[in-house]
């Protein structure tokens, strides 16, 4: 009887190729034999830049010229961290009044002072940046208001976004946009309203969003507005939100940069308590961050995205967890939700992961050599895709 290690090299390479990333990993530790596959350079190269070329760690391999099989040991360790809420060290890092960790960096305030720490490049040390002094540099009549309350709200690229209220009877509130590469001062926007406000960017543009838009149903809906970095200056229109439903970031709507586009998710159908709907499906929207305008607003069909039946069972909404992540393989965006629920009636709860793929419908245009790239497709794509919302990950 013939076995893996029988096989030519040939043969077992197509096999290692056939099979997804966490398959790999679990042949390379089932017998000695097949370790090679998560310690040469060369094979785990060929592994880490096909399976998972969009990850943190495959990134910093291509940055870095090598390193690619320390990449996938790494990687492995992460995933199966996550897959089995398991983490594989935990060290304590400090105390803090608050924090915000984004994309491997973690700021955290203490006292007068942020500190940003790179946890994921495992920095030795932290970036210290004065919160006194950052004011001072942002608003020339600070020390008028000086008794205000500073709040980390983002960061991305070396830039740190935050919002400052000061203190007194006619009390304002600030957005700054801080270079921590540059120790510069990039936008200071005194705001309108600060209701449910959240800010994303890049090294490029800056989009912050407030739920103060009120609509004709009495309801508050998402106003959006931009700012472009490079041009120094505000994009002249606002982008309004009257379709989606929800206020609670990362419970029921949430939003994300991907590429060269905002985008915007909902998990609500109706702004009403009790939903009228039995199915319930995903909505989202997107516009290019270089023109923020009601023409190049893209939106899915109310039908496309498939999230759930209420008839599957009862689920606890305040363990609800929504954002849009990259998939590590395509690179494409897709929708990660975990719900707590009480699957099929259960007597006991659980917590499930769903990921589902973003449908944009096909926009049509006169020229035929012109068309829009469509939703990827992978190996998952043979499979049933009534399936998916249904499959933890």
């Amino acid at each position: 009887m013939f076995g893996l290690l029988c096989v030519p090299y040939e043969v077992l390479a197509n096999i290692v190729g056939n099979i997804d990333f966490d398959d790999v990993f679990n042949l390379a530790l089932s017998c000695k034999e097949l370790k090679f596959l998560i310690t040469e350079e060369s094979i785990c190269k060929s592994i880490v830049q096909t399976k998972i070329k969009y990850s943190n760690e495959a990134l910093a391999a291509v940055s870095a010229g090598g390193g690619n099989a320390r990449a996938l040991r790494r990687a492995a360790k992460r995933r199966n961290a996550l897959a089995t809420v398991n983490p594989f060290t935990v060290a304590t890092i400090g105390f803090c009044d608050a924090y915000v960790y984004n994309k491997g960096v973690l700021c955290y305030t203490v006292d007068d002072r942020v500190r940003i720490l790179d946890l994921h490049n495992s920095a030795d040390h932290e970036v210290v940046i004065s919160i006194p002094g950052l004011l001072t540099q942002a608003l020339s009549n600070i020390h008028d208001n000086s008794r205000g309350t500073f709040q980390i709200l983002y960061y991305s690229d070396r830039i740190i976004s935050c919002l400052y209220r000061s203190s007194g009877p006619d009390s304002t509130a600030w957005l700054i946009a801080f270079s921590v590469r540059h120790r510069a001062v990039l936008v200071a926007e005194e705001l309108d309203s600060t209701e449910k406000i959240f800010v994303r960017h890049n090294r490029e543009f800056l989009y912050f969003g407030t739920n103060s838009d009120v609509g004709t149903d009495g309801h508050k809906k998402w106003v959006i507005q931009g700012h472009s970095f490079r041009n120094r200056k505000w994009f002249e229109k606002k982008v309004h939100l009257p379709d989606m439903v929800g206020s609670e970031i990362g419970s029921t709507i949430c939003f994300e940069f991907h590429k060269k586009h905002f985008y915007a998710l909902s998990n609500q159908t109706s702004f009403e308590v009790e939903e009228i709907d039995w199915t319930s499906f995903y909505h989202c929207v997107r516009f290019p961050l270089d023109s923020p305008c009601e023409e190049l607003k893209e939106k899915t069909n109310n039908n496309d995205m498939w999230r759930r039946q209420h008839q599957e069972g009862p689920i606890d909404d305040r363990w609800t967890f929504l954002r849009l992540d990259t998939d590590e393989s395509t690179g494409d965006l897709r929708i990660v939700e975990s719900r707590k629920e009480w699957y099929l009636g259960a007597s006991r709860s659980q917590r499930t992961y769903y990921t589902t793929d973003i449908i944009f419908p096909t926009q049509q245009h006169d020229d035929p050599a012109y068309s829009l790239p469509g939703p990827s497709t992978s190996s998952s794509d043979t499979f049933d895709n009534s399936l998916l919302p249904n499959d933890p990950i």
